[in-house]
């Protein structure tokens, strides 16, 4: 997974995310939901239903990725730091995947 900030580096306490999820297993999965944590450890949370009216479906197909867009604010100036995604695969085993968020401009 991975989720790259788009606007402009001088607002990136809130803007829009990139996130990209691959499925690698071989499996349908099924996306529960998406959480942004902030560095000032605000949090926004995306859940199933927003997925089934974006794509038409939360499950992403074996082998496949799909592409999120979605708007963020961190208060306090704070920015993206991690985004977790929860998701189920077709043999009922859970998973969890992390990702840092990024700006190509950020430093580090």
């Amino acid at each position: 997974m991975s989720a790259r900030v788009l606007g402009p580096v001088a607002q990136d306490d809130a803007s829009d995310l990139l996130i990209t999820i691959r499925e690698t297993g071989g499996v349908d999965a099924t996306l529960h939901f998406i959480r942004l944590t902030c560095t000032n450890g605000a949090q926004q949370e995306w859940g199933a239903q927003s997925f089934v009216d974006e794509l038409g479906s939360n499950v992403i197909r074996a082998n496949s990725e799909v592409q999120i867009q979605r708007s963020y604010r961190c208060s306090s100036s704070a920015r993206p730091s991690s985004i977790r995604a929860v998701l189920t695969d077709a043999g009922g085993i859970d998973h969890t995947v992390e990702a840092a968020a990024f700006h190509p401009d950020w430093p580090g």
